[in-house]
């Protein structure tokens, strides 16, 4: 039989017993587990795509593994609404098959219509927890048959995800707003880290950063977990520009204004500015950014070597010796573009 797993597709055919379907056609497969249980419809083949990827990053981080269901919960509300829509495209199972909890920071109910209408489950089951501060919402699919081949799925993806370095950056970028976290610093950027429980996925994670970013994170075990932190000025860089942590606008701005701070970032932002139109030589930035040549030919020096500015020497009106103009590169323009977006 033809392999149905290959590329960026998953067959699956390949994830249960032969026995289990009762009727397929072209595009989709009927299964029940012998000898009674679910019966469900889903998909022949599914495709990973980029937002998948970043689903089912989230889901290892943040979802429910178990037997009889998978879940997730988080209290951004949009991330939810992403995982549960992308399950509903990708697998076929429709809002009304969800089930929704809400841990309220409120005693009374009058969110519950509000979750009902933005999921599109038949209802919510909300509790109130004391000293919460913003809402926790949780939704499951209890069918034990989909459970079964969705986690078997998640399994076979990782490898295809992480032959694909875009596929693998938004998987990243899932897991981490489950279980990553921004370091600071005296109020600046520090590093990114991440935790996790599960050895074999530590190690996954570990050699997607050094896939991605050519260098291998720092790693130390406490409270029985796995800690992974990424940093240094060029990664920290290619964080930002790979818009890590992007899928909540308030992790976002949190990554920027704190990048923003590091004594790095504020010393050149000024040097990028004046050479946003034109290049330069060090005199002429100099005097455009009230500093002195001397701190200005530094800065560029650092920038040369992190590949954020080109040097390039000229003669001026034909004689003379050589002086260096400076220009951004694209990498360069990108980053200041982004943090001045966000400022």
């Amino acid at each position: 039989m033809k392999d149905l797993t290959s590329n960026t597709h998953i067959g699956i055919e390949n994830l249960i017993n032969k026995d289990w379907i009762i009727s397929q056609d072209k595009d989709t497969l009927v299964i029940r587990k012998p000898p009674k249980g679910p019966i469900i419809t889903i998909p022949k083949i599914i495709q990973i795509e980029k937002n998948l990827a970043w689903c089912l990053g989230f889901y290892i981080a943040e979802g429910t593994k178990v037997s009889y269901c998978i879940g997730i919960s988080n209290c951004e509300l949009s991330l939810i609404k992403r995982f549960q829509e992308e399950i509903r495209t990708k697998f076929g199972i429709d809002y009304s098959s969800w089930r929704a909890y809400c841990k309220s920071t409120e005693k009374t109910n009058k969110k519950i219509k509000y979750y009902i209408n933005i999921l599109k489950t038949k209802k919510v089951k909300s509790k109130y927890f004391r000293g919460a501060t913003k809402d926790n919402i949780e939704i499951r699919f209890n069918n034990t048959l989909f459970a079964l081949i969705f986690n078997e799925f998640v399994k076979q993806s990782l490898e295809i995800i992480y032959q694909d370095k875009g596929l693998l950056l938004e998987f990243l970028k899932g897991y981490e707003i489950g279980d990553g976290s921004i370091i600071q610093r005296s109020g600046f950027l520090y590093g990114i880290v991440i935790t996790v429980k599960d050895e074999e996925m530590k190690n996954f994670l570990m050699k997607s950063f050094i896939k991605l970013y050519n260098k291998k994170p720092k790693e130390r075990i406490t409270k029985g977990s796995y800690e992974i932190s990424f940093t240094g000025i060029i990664p920290l860089i290619d964080v930002v520009l790979d818009r890590h942590f992007d899928s909540t606008e308030r992790q976002w701005k949190k990554l920027i204004s704190c990048f923003i701070k590091k004594q790095y970032t504020r010393s050149h932002i000024r040097y990028w500015k004046a050479l946003c139109n034109s290049s330069l030589p060090v005199n002429d930035i100099a005097k455009l950014t009230n500093r002195s040549h001397w701190a200005v030919r530094d800065a560029m020096n650092k920038d040369t070597k992190l590949r954020l500015v080109t040097m390039e020497k000229k003669i001026i009106n034909g004689r003379g010796h050589n002086h260096n103009y400076y220009s951004l590169t694209d990498k360069c323009k990108e980053l200041l573009k982004i943090v001045e977006e966000v400022r």
